[in-house]
């Protein structure tokens, strides 16, 4: 059974697996930390930014900086905390309010969804899994990108 908190803001950690957005009337986005979903009146940028901000840089800066090093300017991963190596994965324009963010180093593997032709499901270490509205070929260049974007910055 999975335990539910809802808090007002959010600081990803590296327990932090997924940012999900959702519609409701009491929150913005869900959070998926293993066996606790937490339910968070901010949205998902603002929760990317604030967390962000106390490690050296803004959302827009750290999606500028990713940008210049690996030379990507669509669905940017992002480097929420190089000490920490924390990296959060848009599984669509992170304009679209419908863009989840799954962070790396919680895959385990992703799945063609046989239910759903065209869709996949990504599946974490912690054994949850979340099926997504993107194709198996979308997510696989995305975790691509964000393994281009460890070694860049781990690096440095």
């Amino acid at each position: 059974m999975k335990k539910k908190i809802e808090q007002e803001n959010y600081l990803i950690s590296k327990s932090t697996e997924v940012l999900q957005p959702v519609f409701h009337m009491y929150y913005s986005t869900v959070v998926w930390e293993g066996d606790t979903i937490i339910y968070v009146k901010a949205p998902c940028y603002k929760i990317l930014d604030d967390s962000c901000l106390p490690r050296g840089a803004s959302y827009d800066g750290r999606r500028t900086a990713v940008i210049r090093k690996i030379g990507t300017k669509i669905k940017v991963p992002i480097l929420v905390c190089r000490q920490e190596e924390i990296y959060a994965i848009p599984t669509m324009s992170p304009k679209n309010y419908n863009c989840i963010w799954i962070f790396y180093h919680h895959v385990d593997d992703i799945a063609i969804d046989k239910n759903r032709p065209g869709k996949c499901i990504v599946i974490f270490k912690s054994g949850n899994q979340l099926p997504l509205d993107v194709s198996y070929y979308v997510m696989s260049k995305q975790l691509g990108r964000t393994a281009r974007c460890i070694t860049v910055f781990s690096s440095m």
